[in-house]
Parts: structure tokens; C-alpha cells; sequence
């Protein structure tokens, strides 16, 4: 196993291996659940979210029913909107985490997909 430095990326690694240990369905500004509803939307240039009940994501200084992400961000494209894409047709449970605020939504941080 690699043993250099510690990456952010390494550390988020290691935040979802533990949140994969445990039996709590919301974490810190996370939420678990079912995917709803996805939308692109153009004109913000945004991905949003959305889960089944409707829960509350709170990126601190913003609380919606929907959580989002720029489309201009490699990452989320590349491999959270597929996964995204991938629960909602699977049925599967997912976590999401946000941490801060994107036009006035929850910024999505990570999230965790679910084997049911």
C-alpha cells in the first residue's frame, strides 16, 4: 500500500470508508435517500439534486429540498452525475454530503452509493 503524503483526496477516501462502517443514515450535512428527481438546468449552469421525501440539505447559510452542482466542474460530471444517474435508475440509496453554498443551493460535496 501506498504510503506517501495524504491527500485531500485520500482523506475523502477515508471519510466515505467510514461512513460506510457505520449504520447512520444522516451524517454532517449529509442526507440518505432515494433519487428523486436530477435536473440539468442551462441557464444556471447547474446539476441538481433531489431526494425521495424531500429532505433538507443545509450547506450552511443555505437549507433546500434540492442539493447542486456546477456543470463546469470536471469532477462532479465525470463522476458524481453518472453516479447519480446510475442510483436513480437502479433504485438505489445514496448519501449526500454538502458543505457550503452555490446559488443560494447546498454545494454537493461527495457522495456514497448504497448496495440497496
Amino acid at each position: 500500500m501506498y504510503q506517501g503524503d495524504v491527500s485531500m483526496k485520500g482523506m475523502r477516501w477515508v471519510v466515505l470508508a467510514v461512513a460506510a462502517s457505520t449504520s447512520v443514515g444522516i451524517s454532517a450535512n449529509g442526507n440518505l435517500g432515494t433519487v428523486a428527481n436530477l435536473q440539468l438546468h442551462l441557464p444556471t449552469n447547474m446539476g441538481y439534486v433531489q431526494l425521495a421525501g424531500s429532505p433538507t440539505f443545509d450547506g450552511g447559510g443555505c437549507s433546500q429540498q434540492w442539493a447542486a452542482a456546477s456543470l463546469d466542474d470536471p469532477k462532479f460530471m465525470t463522476y458524481i452525475w453518472p453516479a447519480l444517474l446510475s442510483a436513480k435508475n437502479q433504485g438505489k440509496s445514496v448519501t449526500i454530503s454538502v458543505n457550503g453554498c452555490l446559488g443560494g443551493f447546498p454545494k454537493i460535496d461527495w457522495i456514497q452509493l448504497h448496495p440497496t
